[in-house]
């Protein structure tokens, strides 16, 4: 009767014992295995969350709707928009201003500063739809003392530099007679419509 007992009490410290060791090590609960862990130290498989087996993939990791993927260089570069398909950088959706100098040029968009180291006329593109803008400066540098003017396009509207109207559509330019110190900055109010935001001189929208 006592070896009886005694087996029973035993077995009564035991069977916690046993019950946690499995728990432990049972992935299906929920937690991770040593197994789980390539030796690289990568996380191969992770319980709990959807995604896929991240031990062979390269690239960079990407969460969509609750699940996880990886993304090659390519689809980085798709992902923050800033290239375009032929992998070249897509200079209308960097932050920073391109410059330029000369008598004339087709300023490129989304923004640019042009300045004129003698008489000069540029050319704008088209604006994009209402609710995004392209900006543009065109500033005769230092000692220069010549006029600006932005050419005409077609179906293109300069609005005045008072802001009391636009100019004529098509054929109307914008120009600064010769000064030193000229400067004219615009801004896109859609796809055919220019208003100045700024500017030094004496400008006309005609």
């Amino acid at each position: 009767m006592k070896k009886i007992f005694l087996a029973l009490t035993l077995l009564t410290f035991l069977i916690p014992s046993i019950s946690f060791s499995f728990s432990w090590n049972n992935s299906s609960s929920g937690d991770m295995k040593a197994s789980d862990y390539s030796t690289t130290g990568k996380i191969k498989q992770s319980k709990g969350g959807t995604g896929i087996d991240s031990s062979t993939s390269t690239g960079y990791c990407s969460l969509s709707a609750g699940t996880w993927s990886f993304l090659d260089a390519a689809g980085m570069k798709a992902a923050l928009g800033y290239y375009t398909t032929t992998d070249t950088l897509d200079v209308t959706k960097v932050s920073a201003s391109l410059t330029a100098s000369g008598t004339g040029a087709t300023l490129t968009a989304p923004r640019q500063i042009y300045y004129c180291t003698n008489t000069c006329a540029v050319d704008l593109p088209n604006g994009p739809a209402a609710g995004t803008s392209y900006t543009f400066c065109i500033v005769n540098l230092p000692g220069v003392a010549t006029a600006i003017t932005i050419n005409a396009a077609a179906n293109r509207y300069y609005g005045k530099p008072d802001g009391s109207a636009y100019g004529t559509q098509s054929t109307g330019t914008l120009s600064c007679t010769a000064a030193v110190g000229n400067a004219i900055c615009v801004s896109s109010v859609d796809a055919t419509h220019y208003a100045v935001i700024s500017y030094s001189g004496t400008c006309t929208a005609n």
